[in-house]
């Protein structure tokens, strides 16, 4: 069977990485990479082995699957663009999108030209697109839209070893929201310990290396069990002795993370009384330190 042609509207990371998971394993042939630089495009290509870049939407060749990578507040615009080409017919044509947080109805006016068209989510970190290749492999991606679309982009990435999960369009930027705190804010919390550790005086270098068994294995016991089981510390324990003596020395040395450790430890704290068989009058003591105004 012949591979279907691929259009590229974009040549970042996540167009890079899916790009060259579809050529290298033959489940599309890249005809055109678009970007607004010639030369990234160019670099694009290059990377991908296959293809030919392009800065002018005019020149865009027909294709089977259109994949539109550009950043978030940018697919609206440039779905307008490229419905507005005369040249180009949509029919028999799947257009999808990557965006975390929207839904695949910024497709439409390709949709009422005749295009199928979804959004297809990999909860993925592309930081690097040669080790987004590598990894990529058991990646859950979440999708929406046409059901056409969707079962066809579904056997795509399945083929690359990924997971396809269905997802209510209506609740995307909760969903976005939720791999947001997953991964970002997990990344600012992990900043604030080793801040704190390095102002305690752990070298940097060491702090890293300390911190990493303990992320893991918190990180593994919440997703393996229950965050409620896995929840350890003072907290936990109902400690209030060490509660306030960790505040007193935050807002000895490090004053400015004061703030986001109370709220944290306030989530903690939801966390370790939900069950009320489990609160204790420790708990109470921790609730009243924590609730201080000002922050």
């Amino acid at each position: 069977m012949t591979a279907p042609r691929l259009n590229i509207i974009g040549c970042g990371r996540v167009a890079k990485t899916l790009g060259r998971l579809f050529g290298d394993r033959q489940l599309a042939a890249i005809t055109t990479i678009y970007s607004r630089n010639l030369d990234r495009g160019r670099a694009a290509c290059g990377f991908l082995g296959q293809g030919s870049a392009t800065d002018n939407l005019a020149s865009l060749a027909p294709a089977n699957v259109w994949l539109i990578a550009v950043a978030d507040d940018a697919i609206a615009p440039m779905v307008r663009q490229l419905a507005e080409l005369d040249h180009l017919h949509w029919d028999n044509s799947i257009v999808f999108h990557c965006s975390g947080i929207h839904s695949s109805s910024l497709l439409q006016p390709l949709a009422e030209k005749g295009a199928a068209t979804a959004s297809l989510h990999p909860i993925h970190s592309f930081a690097n697109p040669a080790d987004s290749i590598a990894q990529f492999q058991g990646t859950y991606c979440t999708a929406e839209g046409d059901p056409d679309a969707v079962d066809s982009l579904t056997a795509m990435f399945a083929a690359l070893g990924a997971i396809t999960v269905a997802i209510n369009s209506d609740r995307k930027a909760l969903y976005h929201a939720a791999t947001a705190v997953a991964s970002n804010h997990l990344v600012a919390l992990i900043a604030n310990s080793l801040e704190m550790l390095n102002r305690s005086g752990v070298e940097p270098s060491i702090a890293a290396l300390m911190l990493k068994p303990l992320i893991l294995g918190s990180a593994g016991n919440a997703l393996t069990t229950s965050p409620q089981t896995a929840l350890t510390g003072p907290i936990q324990r109902g400690d209030s002795d060490s509660v306030r003596k960790h505040l007193g020395a935050i807002e000895n040395y490090c004053p400015e993370l004061l703030i986001p450790y109370r709220v944290m430890a306030r989530e903690t704290l939801k966390l370790a009384t939900a069950n009320p068989k489990g609160a204790n009058s420790g708990h109470q003591s921790i609730a009243a330190l924590l609730a201080v105004s000002g922050d």
